[in-house]
């Protein structure tokens, strides 16, 4: 009885510690600014759908949400090619 109780301890343990690694992969790729706007745009969407708040200024902060994601996801993407531009030049010397 005492082996189940501790896979199952275990168990628990390896899903949080996934989770974990999950939020911190989402976290590296969109970081801080967009978790922000995130945020702004989802109180922005409740407010829209009690009726306090216009579709249109949803429909804006969703648009600056979506083009600050593209810019970091381009950020990150040129990033990876310079490394891989300098283990290039690294391999051939």
């Amino acid at each position: 009885m005492e082996e189940i109780k501790t896979d199952c301890v275990q168990q628990c343990r390896e899903e949080e510690g996934q989770k974990e690694e999950k939020i911190r992969k989402i976290q590296g790729l969109v970081g801080v600014s967009c978790s922000r706007k995130k945020r702004e745009m989802k109180r922005i969407y409740r407010k829209w759908k009690n009726g306090k708040e216009t579709g249109k200024k949803y429909l804006e902060k969703r648009k600056e949400f979506r083009e600050l994601l593209k810019k970091k996801q381009k950020e990150k993407r040129e990033e990876e090619e310079d490394e891989l531009k300098k283990l290039k030049r690294e391999a051939d010397i």
